[in-house]
């Protein structure tokens, strides 16, 4: 899933990831990028998986540990530690988790910032009252500092609350981390059966520093609220809005990011948003797709079109995937071409010719910024409703996959 950051995480050549077993273990994996060939390693879950809020997320530190945690929604999630020595991934059970003791997390996620930084950073609160907030690691104590601190919120006392779905994190340029923001309202939702979205909002983060700012360098205050954060998008708030999509940093560091919100003929559309090299706000559409989805229930989980993802190449295009209703379930792949992002037909491609069911893309964002490789983590989702009843466990092969856009002709 997109909120999780990082489902596939590569370093010189070598890709990890993680997934849930047919029992409902944790699948641990490394392997060479372009290679079949993986190391394993299972671990126990504490409880099995049975919407997308329990998928699982990783993270590197400085070491080359690798960190995995997942399995929580407003819980306490999952949290291993795995290193690999020669090929050989070993798993550790000692030293602390960096939940503190926090028990009732949504959406954990680790973040790097291009300095051997590592971060751990989780919702705090529900749905329309919330805030997000950050653990460093020690990479010379080798363990988790037990103070976290705030990064954005929506809890107020004499105003409207919100809460904060953060979308993947932008790469780190210079030790810092963008953030695109979608702010969740129930007083304006009316019926609570509405999703309610607001936004884009923008920030940069030196979470080392814990110095925020605005995309042009403004000092933002900590926590960054709703009335201090940056509008880059302006989105209406009957538009149905999707939180929590995809982001990349350009080759040139601006930052680049897509959502879906209703277009004024009342259909969900992919938009592109990129700040001009002017530093004004640009939006493009995407997408066409051809029926109305709205956005009801208690969450956004199970919809026709996924949430999209991006990547920014080398060359300074950019790939927008997302799983299309209109198609079956397939998964499409848009190239965009700098400096407009215009969408044209002979550069739209059916990348996975499956139904997919409910899928949402997982993509290895920093090897497709690093060497034009687009990977891919695809499994068949199997949920038919948006029920809040857990569903009975059901398994589908999953793959990673890979296609090198860099060889396209331009």
């Amino acid at each position: 899933m997109t909120y999780r950051q990082f489902g596939l995480v590569s370093r010189e050549g070598r890709q990890f990831g993680c997934y849930y077993d047919a029992d409902g273990k944790v699948v641990v994996f490394a392997r060479d990028i372009g290679s079949s060939a993986c190391a394993m390693i299972t671990a126990d879950a504490p409880a099995l998986p049975h919407d997308a809020h329990y998928s699982l997320t990783l993270g590197i530190d400085n070491d080359g540990c690798i960190h995995v945690a997942g399995g929580a929604h407003v819980g306490r999630p999952l949290y291993l530690r795995v290193e690999e020595i020669e090929n050989t991934l070993k798993l550790y059970t000692d030293g602390a988790d960096p939940f503190a003791s926090d028990d009732r997390l949504s959406y954990p996620s680790f973040v790097m910032d291009g300095r051997g930084g590592l971060f751990f950073m989780a919702r705090h609160g529900v749905p329309a009252r919330s805030s997000w907030r950050v653990t460093q690691y020690d990479d010379i104590g080798g363990a988790w500092n037990q103070q976290s601190f705030l990064l954005v919120s929506g809890i107020c006392q004499n105003a409207w609350p919100a809460g904060p779905y953060l979308s993947t994190a932008v790469s780190p340029r210079d030790g810092r981390i963008g953030f695109f923001i979608v702010w969740r309202s129930e007083s304006l939702a009316g019926a609570r059966t509405r999703v309610c979205n607001i936004g884009v909002d923008y920030l940069e983060a030196d979470l080392a520093d814990r110095t925020y700012t605005t995309y042009d360098g403004v000092k933002l205050f900590a926590p960054v609220t709703p009335a201090i954060s940056e509008r880059v998008v302006a989105v209406p708030w009957r538009r149905e809005l999707c939180n929590q999509s995809g982001a990349t940093r350009l080759p040139d560091g601006r930052p680049f990011g897509v959502a879906s919100w209703a277009s004024t003929i009342g259909s969900r559309q992919v938009h592109a948003f990129w700040p001009a090299r002017t530093g004004t706000w640009r939006t493009r559409q995407v997408s066409q797709f051809e029926n109305s989805v709205e956005l009801n229930g208690k969450g956004t989980l199970y919809l026709a079109y996924s949430r999209p993802v991006c990547a920014a190449l080398p060359d300074g295009r950019v790939i927008v995937i997302y799983r299309s209703g209109d198609l079956g379930g397939r998964l499409l792949a848009d190239v965009l071409e700098p400096p407009h992002y215009i969408v044209r037909p002979e550069q739209q491609w059916i990348i996975w010719d499956d139904d997919l069911g409910y899928y949402e893309p997982v993509i290895d964002v920093m090897l497709a910024e690093n060497t034009g490789i687009i990977s891919l983590y695809i499994q068949k989702c199997g949920h038919s409703d948006d029920s809040t009843v857990p569903a009975d466990n059901s398994t589908s092969m999953s793959y990673t996959a890979e296609w090198d856009f860099s060889r396209i002709v331009r």
